[in-house]
This record gives C-alpha cells, structure tokens and sequence, in this order.
C-alpha cells in the first residue's frame, strides 16, 4: 500500500470513530496547502478550496478558516465543491457527501433504491463519483441518488479495444467522470474518462465523441476534465484546438460520431486558438 493510500485509509477510518462536533469551528491558517483540487466561489465571493489531503479551506477576503474530520468533515479529501439556493455548501469527500450550513457538517445518505431513472430538476446538484466507477450521484434537496450512464455503442467499441483481461491498469470505468457542469440552459454535462462529453437536457443523454476529446481511435485526449461554456454560449472540452457550437440555429452541423444507436444531434465543431503550449 502507498503512502498516499494509506494515509486515505487512515482518515477514512478516523471519520468512522470520530465524534462530529455539534458545531464546526475550524482553525485560522496563515496559508493553503500544496494540494489544492478544486476552489469555488460562492455567492457572497467567498472562496473555497478543496485539498487532497488536507481537508477544506474557506477564504473570505481576511482570513483562511481550514476545516478537517475533526470538525465534522467525514473525510480530508474534497473533490467536489457545490452551493444550493440556501447558499449551502456541499463537499464531494473521499468518504461521501458532506453537507455544511456555515456551522456544522453532516453527510448526506444514498436513497434506499440505486440506479433510478435519470429525471430533470433545476435545483438539483450533481456529484462524481471518486471512485470512477462509471456512475454519479443527483441531489434534489431531499433525496440523494444514484445514476448509472446507459450502455452506448462507443462504451462497447471502447470494452472491445481495451479488454480488461488484457488492460489489468485500466481499473475505472470508461464511463468514469472527471468533471459536471451546468451550462445557461439548465443541460447538466460530463466529462469522462475516455468516452468525450455527455450531455443530459431533461430528456435524453447525448454524446459529442470526436478524436480530440475521447482516447479511442487513437484520440490525444487525457479524459474530459473541464467543460466551459464561453459567452457566445460555445462549448470548450478539456483543450483550445476546438469549441463546439452546440446550440446553433442551423441543422446542418456535423453529427456527434458514426455511432447510430447512440442519441445523435447536431453540433457545429470550429477551430479553437490553438494549442497553446505548441505540442
């Protein structure tokens, strides 16, 4: 076992005998960490940031407020920052969900039934799972659930090239996500470890499949792991070679991949400003 495994292990079963703390108080720091994963910003411009070991840190312009399992946090590794409309604050841990109303963390429990069916919400909040394992998580203010992607013809071209019998290293799913985001529209996408983007409108679960943003048919792409959606409203995925215009007037945009079973629609893929470190 690692070093950075057992370390995991060892805060995991901490957050399991650890009293939670009726109220969270935190420690004034004079500075973050060196394992920064992830900042937000909130809707009073507070900002945060998540670290891979060691735990969450708030910054509201004076001070850094650094919040660890002592203070209730159910694991020091934060992956995932989110807000609701409350203005509470939810943290993808490495050992669940936390929930944080600014005095006390508590961790949000799966609903009894797993994989229900994919339903819209404005307000939900979407999660990843750290474990790669092809599924994600929606929270509509009540209920958390479980989603699995459903079986597309890339996934099966993608089990095909890369068996696991003969790809033992490859352990997350190519299903896996990387990253969430909610575009102007209320379309919550996702970026995956080797199939491209998916988009999911309310209705149905879209795919954009090119070479430069999925590692099949010898794809340069790494996984997905940042979607921005620009202020013409055009999408960019993990690199500046392309945007693509998703939301184009026209019907004569190139369609996602030669995939027929998958759900197509139509996309305009342009050139982007190139790569900008010349590789």
């Amino acid at each position: 076992m690692s070093m950075r495994q057992k370390i995991n292990a060892r805060q995991s079963t901490d957050s399991k005998t650890n009293p939670i703390p009726s109220e969270a108080i935190g420690d004034t720091v004079k500075e973050l960490s060196d394992n920064i994963m992830t900042v937000y910003q909130d809707k009073k411009n507070n900002y945060w940031f998540g670290s891979w070991v060691d735990g969450l840190y708030q910054y509201d312009g004076r001070s850094i407020i650094r919040y660890t399992i002592k203070d209730g946090l159910s694991h020091n590794r934060i992956n995932q920052i989110l807000e609701d409309k409350a203005g509470n604050m939810y943290l993808n841990t490495g050992d669940g969900i936390n929930k944080f109303d600014g005095k006390r963390f508590t961790r949000i429990s799966l609903t009894a039934t797993s994989n229900e069916e994919w339903k819209p919400g404005p307000d939900d909040l979407w999660f990843w799972c750290p474990l790669f394992s092809g599924v994600v998580y929606r929270y509509d203010g009540s209920s958390l659930h479980r989603l699995s992607f459903p079986e597309t013809e890339i996934g099966k071209e993608s089990d095909a090239l890369f068996p696991r019998s003969k790809t033992p290293n490859m352990n997350a799913s190519p299903y896996a996500v990387y990253t969430i985001y909610k575009d102007s529209r209320g379309s919550v996408w996702f970026g995956t470890a080797v199939l491209g983007v998916c988009r999911y409108n309310g209705n149905s679960l879209d795919w954009v499949a090119e070479t430069d943003v999925t590692e099949i048919h010898n794809g340069p792409s790494n996984g997905v792991r940042s979607i921005i959606e620009d202020q013409e409203g055009k999408f960019w995925f993990s690199n500046t070679l392309y945007r693509y215009d998703i939301y184009q007037n026209n019907t004569s945009g190139k369609g996602k991949s030669d995939h027929k079973k998958d759900n197509v629609f139509t996309y305009n893929r342009e050139k982007g400003i190139g790569s900008l470190d010349g590789k």
